[in-house]
């Protein structure tokens, strides 16, 4: 799987942040975590197709969070669209805080992009280039992934909140499969990893960080299921009950814990990052999932 670097050229610069603009998105809706006050919009799969583009193309996931007494501290936007530029698709996070916490907090964002290619063989996508981008208040952090198929390369950039640039090259590896973590997102819920089965860790390939190259995940069992859902004031689409880690620097979590609940069709409705800073154990659920606009549109940024 190889790509163009004129086709790509923007998207090749190691420098994070010479890129001309991009779509915020937000490691927070990754996982649809949020509270139980808000009813959920969960629209059947009417675009359910024969593939990967024709099930998520055009879908938007929104996204209310919430912590401690704040029920509606936050919003979060999960989308992938097609890119303008030929064979690219684009999958797009953008998580904001909101209202009185918005002042509090300093203008929170942050903010996930992953610009990719489609395999049509395989039915899969494959990262391209990854960004993740944090602002508060007028201090902005950004890093970036490249994901060099034709000098098999990945090429690691930061730029930190006090202007501190790095780069760091590093080799491919042969036969490796390598996803950040929205082709992953997308990938894991059309079953390119398998069905959805209980009681089972998925050994998923994760490659954002140097030397972090899997995440496992696990969807629960049974009992566990049920044991969790008794918990729930509203367990409507609760199907599957997952949990996993990640790096704590991503999610600004102490801890990089994550649980929540996919529907049956892979739709994640609800769950929490644990030990957010800030906000300590940030919750959000699904308020409305429907079909717009497959063509991606550009936003300001924020």
């Amino acid at each position: 799987m190889a790509f163009s670097r004129e086709n790509l050229s923007s998207l090749s610069n190691p420098e994070p942040i010479s890129r001309r603009s991009f779509l915020r998105l937000s490691i927070l809706a990754s996982l649809g975590p949020m509270a139980l006050i808000h009813p959920r919009h969960v629209v059947a799969d009417q675009h359910a197709g024969n593939n990967l583009i024709d099930r998520y193309v055009g879908e938007e996931l929104n996204y209310h969070i919430g912590f401690w007494l704040f029920s509606h501290c936050g919003e979060a936007t999960v989308r992938l669209c097609k890119s303008p530029a030929k064979n690219i698709y684009m999958a797009k996070m953008d998580g904001k805080t909101v209202g009185v916490v918005d002042l509090l907090v300093g203008r929170y964002r942050y903010s996930y992009e992953s610009h990719a290619g489609y395999d049509e063989q395989t039915d899969r996508l494959f990262p391209l280039y990854f960004r993740l981008r944090k602002k508060r208040k007028e201090k902005i952090g950004i890093r970036t992934i490249t994901f060099n198929y034709k000098d098999r390369e990945l090429i690691f950039a930061r730029k930190t909140a006090k202007g501190k640039k790095t780069q760091k090259v590093l080799p491919m590896e042969k036969g490796v499969l390598y996803e950040d973590y929205l082709t992953l997102f997308y990938n894991f819920r059309n079953g390119y990893y398998g069905p959805l089965q209980r009681d089972m860790t998925y050994h998923l390939p994760l490659h954002i960080h140097e030397g972090f190259k899997f995440l496992d995940l696990t969807i629960g069992s049974e009992e566990e299921a049920h044991n969790a859902r008794a918990q729930e004031l509203n367990p409507k689409d609760m199907d599957y009950f997952v949990r996993f880690r990640v790096l704590k620097e991503d999610v600004s979590s102490k801890s990089g814990n994550i649980a929540g609940w996919l529907s049956k069709e892979a739709v994640p409705v609800k769950g929490v990052i644990k030990d957010v800073i800030f906000f300590g154990d940030l919750w959000g659920v699904l308020v409305k999932r429907e079909f717009t606009e497959k063509l991606c549109k550009e936003n300001a940024q924020t």
